[in-house]
């Protein structure tokens, strides 16, 4: 979406995410960074011109993303959390000097939905690839294991089938 919308993107995975890495690529992403292998800071920093990120999505839940996501942000950016993490962090709030603007995400809303449909209406985006399976909801615990296991991308849970 933020693609769609002419914006540079650069996407940051462990190797495991390896699927979704590749479907970044696909979708147009700018830059794809490994977590574990690249030097993170060092290439956000050639990719901005050494001017930081505007926005830093998290959605990994991973204390170490999060660190990572707002190190990247240039002054007055945007950090959003998407991901859960089920614990306690520790993150280096001495960046709030830098006047970042801090939110969270509960994930969807009805306007959300609206919004997304009017999007797909417009077919300006085609996600037809980011549905990887489409399973019986009776298999709901295959489908967490193949997300646990990084082997999809998005699961369509069927009630019918």
């Amino acid at each position: 979406m933020l693609i769609a919308h002419g914006l540079r993107v650069i996407v940051i995975g462990t190797e495991e995410d390896n699927k979704r890495l590749e479907m970044a690529t696909k979708f147009g992403a700018d830059c794809i960074l490994i977590s574990d292998k690249d030097h993170i800071q060092e290439a956000i920093e050639t990719e901005t011109s050494g001017k930081g990120v505007a926005l830093a999505i998290e959605c990994a839940g991973a204390e170490k993303s999060v660190i990572n996501c707002m190190n990247a942000l240039m002054p007055l950016g945007q950090y959003v959390q998407v991901g859960h993490f089920g614990n306690d962090l520790t993150v280096p709030w001495d960046l709030a000097f830098r006047q970042l603007k801090i939110c969270g995400s509960v994930g969807y809303t009805k306007d959300t939905w609206r919004r997304t449909m009017k999007i797909l209406a417009q077919q300006a985006v085609d996600l037809t690839d980011i549905g990887t399976h489409r399973l019986s909801i009776i298999d709901w615990r295959q489908a967490f294991d193949l997300m646990w296991q990084k082997e999809a991308i998005k699961i369509l849970l069927d009630p019918i089938c």
